[in-house]
């Protein structure tokens, strides 16, 4: 199954904590960045070359971005509006417009305020106001060290997240038993494996390209060493499984936790690796993977059935768990769970696709447009073997249009076109696709 980039927006919650505020933060909302068009913003709050008449441009000239402010923005307001910013940017202002400024801006109001800490101690009681304060702003930090890494994106800075994480959670007085820094280990674990799978992966498609004259059988076995997993990576991957089940743990046995909402951002993580990692090569690896993720988004929803009701997005990502176990399953030869696994699993995506509306969501379309052909093979009767063909060939598609830049799905179109197997994929609708990147989307 090829993947994109794209991620479930409602689906991933973001990791927080409601101990104390942060140093510095204050009681009113977060404040908006003043200019005077917040969607299209003038030449006034941002420098421009002197012959750009584009109001929507994020900045072309050779000075920075100006964001104002009505009054000063803690640590924690600046990493929540960064965070906001960065969901809505387009791929052309990505790293140049506010959501980077923002984030720069938020790395230097924690580091200010860590200074600022430097002097107050954790003391002997975790539960001591002092020593909430402290471990949510130092939690925040690395929160926001691991995204701006993967927004950039920049392996060292997951990293350095990874090392704050593990800093914090060997304090004499934490004893690894804060949920929130568990659960953000885990994040960062994950993240330093997908950036690391996705440069293997993009350096051997890389290579694929270029070497158009290398013998076809050289470039398999390239391709092929570029998929199995190395050790250091799949020890690290099982072992942010580790700390994610800890830190769940920690929240199921708190009431009014939010232990659903971290289950899902817990499984939303897993599934965006394991959808990476090659099933038939790394079959240990992507078996723990999936079979963790669909236990969390299990237990999520029976502690809260109505999130899963009311977000497209939880639905659309339960709807993938399923699809990826029944992947599991068929590999494993069980062809008769696998297909009462699919059959869920494209029931729960469908009501997914009705209520995301049209255009449509890139993910859950094409999750749903290869759970309709993976249904192909599982069926004996012609009828519905043609009509879940076209089913995922429509899904397909239109997931393409939605994301021109999934190279991977797009060579699996034009390999259904080369075979002739679908008539309703006419030449003229190749002119509809943007070129994308070279790369396969893992």
């Amino acid at each position: 199954m090829s993947s994109t980039d794209h991620k479930r927006k409602a689906s991933s919650p973001d990791v927080t904590t409601t101990t104390a505020p942060v140093p510095g933060s204050s009681d009113h909302q977060t404040k908006k960045p003043r200019t005077e068009d917040t969607t299209a913003p003038t030449k006034e709050t941002i420098d421009h070359a002197p012959d750009c008449d584009d109001p929507s441009c994020p900045g072309c000239g050779e000075g920075e971005l100006e964001l104002q402010f009505d009054g000063k923005l803690s640590a924690l307001e600046l990493f929540s509006l960064a965070r906001e910013e960065a969901s809505k940017e387009s791929l052309s202002t990505h790293g140049t417009g506010a959501a980077k400024k923002l984030f720069d801006l938020a790395l230097e109001a924690f580091e200010e305020l860590e200074k600022a800490n430097a002097h107050l101690e954790m003391g002997n009681d975790p539960a001591s106001e002092v020593a909430k304060t402290l471990l949510e702003a130092k939690i925040q930090h690395a929160a926001c060290v691991v995204a701006v890494g993967n927004y950039m994106p920049s392996l060292a800075m997951v990293q350095d997240g990874v090392a704050k994480y593990q800093k914090l959670l060997k304090e004499p007085t934490m004893a690894g038993e804060s949920s929130a820094a568990l659960i953000g280990q885990g994040i960062a674990e994950l993240s330093v494996v997908r950036l690391l799978r996705k440069e293997a992966l993009k350096a051997a498609h890389g290579d694929e390209d270029e070497d158009e004259d290398e013998d076809d059988e050289e470039q398999e076995e390239a391709l092929r060493a570029a998929a199995i997993v190395p050790r250091t990576e799949s020890t690290l991957a099982k072992h942010a499984m580790e700390v994610f089940n800890k830190g769940l743990k920690l929240l199921e046995a708190t009431p009014g936790s939010s232990f659903a909402q971290e289950s899902i951002r817990a499984t939303q993580e897993m599934e965006e690796y394991g959808v990476m990692v090659d099933i038939q090569l790394n079959n240990d690896l992507a078996r723990q993977l999936f079979e963790q993720a669909f236990q969390h988004i299990e237990k999520a929803r029976a502690a809260k059935p109505e999130l899963f009701e009311q977000n497209a997005d939880i639905q659309s990502l339960y709807g993938s768990c399923l699809f990826n176990k029944a992947r599991m399953v068929t590999h494993e030869g069980n062809e008769q769970e696998s297909k009462k696994l699919l059959d869920k699993a494209i029931e729960i995506l469908t009501k997914a696709e009705d209520m995301q509306g049209e255009p449509g969501d890139a993910k859950t379309l094409e999750t749903l447009g290869q759970a309709y052909m993976m249904s192909t093979v599982l069926t004996e009767d012609e009828d519905s073997i043609m009509d879940a063909y076209n089913a995922a060939t429509d899904r397909l598609r239109r997931a393409l249009e939605l994301d021109p830049s999934n190279s991977a799905l797009r060579k699996q179109l034009d390999a259904i076109e080369a075979e002739g197997g679908d008539d309703d994929f006419e030449d003229d609708d190749e002119d509809d696709f943007e070129e994308g990147d070279e790369e396969d989307k893992a």
